[in-house]
């Protein structure tokens, strides 16, 4: 486990998180340095929560539109006072089709840690719809993600689909708010609220 947590670590020093952000849309080469927090919460009951999610990533565009990206996220899970920690890097691209549209694309590989079952890499691809309402608000009018571990036997099938506003703030800090609903094997798992800050530059 501990290996693969520095592994994690090491690769999101390398590379470059969407953080469960909304992207802006970027122009020349960029860097984005993220930090976050949500909530899981229980799909039929959302008073409960199922676990506190706090993460980091570092994004890098280049000027060719190509994106590396990496993130680390650790779960406080309710209740049986266990944890999980997914640690991820990929490559993608990021389309614009205007100065107001964009779409972003990115395949990853990661490993999830965790302190309650055994460790396993897994694969996933992340896309998201990118609108520029305004030089101030962008939103990501749909985001969504296919994530499966290498070897099925560990039933990790997990798809999401969600939304996200990012506010900037100034040149090099922006905001974002996030919604997640995530499934594991073909049934709801949770609804994720979250906020970011991000710094660019």
């Amino acid at each position: 486990m501990f290996r693969l947590f520095r592994r994690g670590i090491a690769l999101g020093a390398v590379m470059s998180p969407l953080v469960y952000a909304g992207i802006t849309p970027v122009y020349g080469e960029s860097n984005v340095l993220g930090v976050s927090i949500a909530t899981q919460r229980e799909p039929s009951d959302f008073d409960k929560n199922v676990s506190t999610v706090t993460g980091i990533g570092y994004t890098h565009t280049f000027d060719n539109n190509v994106v590396l990206d990496s993130s680390i996220h650790y779960f406080d899970l309710s209740g049986d006072g266990g944890w999980r920690l997914n640690s991820q890097a990929g490559l993608g691209y990021r389309h614009e089709f205007s100065n107001i549209f964009s779409i972003v694309g990115i395949a990853s590989i990661g490993s999830r840690a965790q302190s309650n079952d055994v460790d396993f890499p897994y694969y996933s691809i992340h896309g998201s719809v990118d609108w520029k309402l305004t030089d101030v608000t962008t939103w990501s009018v749909v985001t969504y993600r296919y994530r499966n571990a290498f070897n099925a036997d560990y039933d990790f099938v997990t798809p999401a689909l969600g939304s996200a506003l990012n506010f900037r703030l100034s040149t090099s800090s922006s905001i974002s708010f996030n919604y997640l609903h995530e499934w594991e094997n073909g049934k709801v798992a949770d609804n994720l609220i979250g906020i970011a800050y991000q710094y660019h530059f």
